[in-house]
């Protein structure tokens, strides 16, 4: 089982759902027209690419790699953490120069692959959403 807070956003109050056991934590949090999505035992790593010493923080739904200062690098592979049940919709975009970015996802991974290089020591914030 999974922990699932679920908080429906109003003007003033919100209003709440929980469902409790002790594994996973997840937080929906809708307030105004924002969603925040928390899963904090879902962290995803950097297999391959991205430059020299890149990073990765964030949950296998939404996360931001920055890239590597050493060398130079127009690809990064990010294993999931926890595989999806079908590969996910992923969604790129590049903190830095403006580069066309192509994913490609399985259930397991998400390559990320750009025009050019990234921009040593850039960001990349990546959101991924399954589907069923």
């Amino acid at each position: 089982g999974r922990d699932i807070s679920i908080v429906l956003g109003g003007s003033t109050t919100p209003a709440n759902l929980n469902v409790s056991s002790t594994a996973l934590f997840y937080k929906f949090v809708g307030l105004g027209r924002h969603i925040h999505v928390v899963d904090s035992g879902n962290v995803p790593s950097i297999t391959s690419g991205g430059g020299t010493t890149p990073s990765i923080v964030g949950t296998d739904n939404a996360f931001r790699i920055t890239v590597g200062t050493g060398g130079s690098a127009s690809t990064v592979t990010v294993t999931f953490a926890t595989a999806w049940a079908n590969a996910p919709m992923v969604v790129a975009s590049h903190q830095g120069a403006v580069l066309a970015l192509k994913c490609a996802a399985t259930t397991t991974t998400v390559q990320i692959d750009a025009s050019t290089a990234f921009t040593a020591g850039g960001a990349i914030d990546v959101f991924c959403i399954g589907r069923e």
